[in-house]
């Protein structure tokens, strides 16, 4: 039988990080799905990407490293919070 405490090692191996969001069950899924549409969104912006590039010659290799810089800059945006937050979208 497994122990609980090296249960709870192995998943925090396996799943990454965790966070607390609070007791609403409902918000974690909610979140799920956020991070899910962010990172298809990502996902499929570079394979675009990579495939418009290699309609004339260029790798998706050759793309990486370019759509990894822009992937950052886009992401150090998100620490400042959107639009939304200070009541600037409908």
């Amino acid at each position: 039988m497994v122990e609980v405490a090296q249960a709870g090692a192995t998943l925090r191996r396996l799943g990454g990080g965790t966070a607390y969001l609070g007791e609403d069950p409902g918000l974690a899924s909610l979140y799920d799905v956020a991070v899910l549409s962010l990172m298809w969104s990502v996902l499929n912006g570079f394979l675009h990407g990579a495939a418009l590039l290699g309609k004339v010659g260029v790798d998706a290799t050759r793309f990486a490293p370019i759509a990894e810089h822009s992937i950052r800059t886009i992401a150090e945006r998100f620490r400042t919070g959107s639009p939304r937050d200070a009541g600037r979208v409908p």
